[in-house]
């Protein structure tokens, strides 16, 4: 009787500890990446270099933005952004932040980007002019 009594205290315990990290860490992957997900660039072509820039939503002013490139092939370039937050949650207003973001791609004109915000694809509207 009392052996029953453990077993079900340590799998109803073992439950509630394995379904607290699964969705924890979804909601924390969610906070983190959750950044505007319609990002529109402007993109300056001049002598063999796109000049990419524009305004990304972060989910609150402590966060930070920051971005690199990859070629993925040969046809696309892939922009790598980076969110993560900087102070403590507690010090932050819980609204969205503007951050510029800025790239500069030596490719051909007619490349096309792509764009993953902590690994995660988001969609990318690039404005050529």
């Amino acid at each position: 009787m009392i052996q029953r009594v453990v077993m079900t205290v340590a799998v109803a315990a073992f439950s509630a500890f394995s379904a607290h990290l699964y969705f924890g860490s979804l909601l924390i992957a969610q906070a983190e990446t959750a950044i505007d997900q319609n990002l529109v660039l402007v993109d300056h072509y001049a002598n063999g270099q796109h000049e990419l820039s524009g305004i990304a939503m972060v989910p609150t002013d402590c966060h930070e933005i920051a971005v690199r490139v990859e070629e993925s092939s040969g046809r696309t370039v892939s922009l790598l952004f980076e969110v993560w937050q900087q102070s403590p949650k507690s010090l932050c207003e819980d609204r969205h932040a503007p951050r510029a973001v800025r790239s500069i791609v030596q490719a051909p004109e007619d490349i096309e980007f792509r764009a993953l915000v902590n690994d995660i694809p988001v969609s990318l509207r690039v404005v050529r002019q």
